[in-house]
């Protein structure tokens, strides 16, 4: 008697031992229900439906549920399910890219993650660029939480690109994600997050001088002056030249009502470093914005003689001399205001002076110009109309606007095959 219960608790045993198996085989033949329907070149809305159930069995089963295996077949499940045209599949899980996203990054930390963690990584991939793509429709139609929150998810995928493709191939970095989403956050008003973002980019040494002319903005639209002229003054330190840094902060200390401070910080700049081209610039733009054209003109000769291939400080020039003939153009425009011929012809030829004087230094700007066709081709464009109005009353610039044509759309075919 004794022997026969020992045997029947034997056979219990058995049979539970059994019963574990078999479960824990049935979530594991469920994985392998889904990789063998994952091997179909395709999968209509019935297979879909079958292995998102399989998976999922897998995936709520603690035996399997964190097995790498099981996170991989899910994520390309879900992946193929994003990629597929299957919208009523799409529909039904809600956002199966998400889901990818999840199961993809799980894998390494999942159990036997070796088997499966590089088959994983072309996935992650793919994944990105689905994100991408979706954080760029979403921008597009004003969603700009749900496309930074996708910059964010591809932000942690980019470290498993040992290969540079996703930068390669679509100009996908920790950076450019950074950028992009500042720029959302600025155009969403949300200017605290966007210098979230600015100084994340900052803490990567991303040389960008325009972001911290964004910065600055951002903090001014805070209320917060203090913030925003160190911003422009962290930016010069690594720029010291950029107009945009410089224009930023020439109109921050004009709203600031500061414009003679910035001059007697030139001041005494040019004392310690006489031979700065940037200091005399500086000072010169200063000088232009508070109307003092003399002064200026004057600045911007002593920056071009220290240097005699700066473009800015030739530019600079030369619009030193249009800018003065605004005034003279908006009398002449003024219908309250009666001229006799001879007075209107007076005012006309003072006009044509300022633009003699200054053709000059923009046809020097020209000529020392870099390789940007798009900076070249803007100047020439604004030569050619000078040149247009003047050979009228001064026939030796008939050929230099003949000329200028000729390079502007020489310039414009070579923007078009770069």
């Amino acid at each position: 008697m004794k022997k026969t219960m020992k045997n029947r608790k034997l056979t219990v045993i058995a049979l539970f031992v059994l019963g574990a198996w078999n479960y824990s085989y049935a979530q594991n033949s469920a994985i392998e229900t889904v990789a063998m329907m994952m091997q179909q070149d395709t999968m209509v809305h019935e297979d879909n439906v079958r292995a998102v159930e399989q998976i999922e069995k897998a995936a709520e089963n603690p035996k399997t549920s964190n097995l790498a295996k099981m996170w991989y077949y899910r994520g390309r499940l879900y992946l193929s399910i994003q990629m597929s045209k299957d919208e009523e599949m799409k529909k039904a899980i809600g956002d199966p890219l998400n889901l990818a996203y999840e199961s993809l990054l799980n894998v390494e930390k999942g159990e036997k993650a070796d088997r499966y963690t590089d088959d994983s990584r072309p996935l992650l991939l793919q994944t990105a660029y689905q994100l991408y793509n979706e954080a760029y429709a979403a921008s597009q139609s004003g969603e700009n939480k749900k496309a930074i929150e996708n910059y964010m998810k591809i932000i942690k995928i980019i470290p498993y690109d040992e290969n540079g493709d996703l930068m390669r191939q679509a100009n996908i970095s920790v950076e450019t994600m950074y950028q992009y989403s500042y720029y959302l956050e600025m155009n969403s008003g949300n200017y605290a997050e966007a210098n979230k973002y600015i100084k994340k980019l900052v803490d990567l040494n991303f040389m960008d001088p325009i972001m911290y002319a964004h910065m600055s903005q951002n903090y001014l639209n805070l209320k917060d002056t203090a913030s925003a002229l160190d911003a422009l003054k962290q930016g010069k330190t690594l720029f010291e030249t950029n107009m945009d840094l410089i224009n930023s902060e020439l109109d921050l200390y004009l709203k600031m009502g500061k414009t003679e401070e910035l001059i007697a910080q030139s001041n005494l700049a040019i004392e310690q470093d006489p031979n700065n081209k940037i200091y005399y610039f500086v000072r010169g733009v200063s000088y232009d914005k508070l109307g003092e054209k003399e002064k200026a003109i004057e600045d911007y000769k002593k920056a071009v003689e220290l240097d005699p291939y700066y473009y800015d400080g030739y530019y600079n020039l030369g619009a030193a001399y249009i800018n003065q003939t605004e005034d003279i153009i908006k009398k002449m425009n003024d219908r309250n205001i009666s001229f006799t011929q001879k007075e209107y012809d007076a005012l006309a030829v003072k006009v044509d002076e300022l633009y003699i004087k200054a053709l000059p230094y923009f046809e020097k700007a020209l000529e020392v110009a870099g390789d940007d066709y798009n900076e070249k081709i803007e100047l020439a464009k604004t030569m050619k109309g000078l040149y247009q109005r003047l050979m009228a009353n001064y026939p030796d610039y008939m050929g230099k606007y003949k000329e200028i044509k000729e390079k502007i759309k020489a310039w414009e075919e070579s923007a078009v095959k770069e």
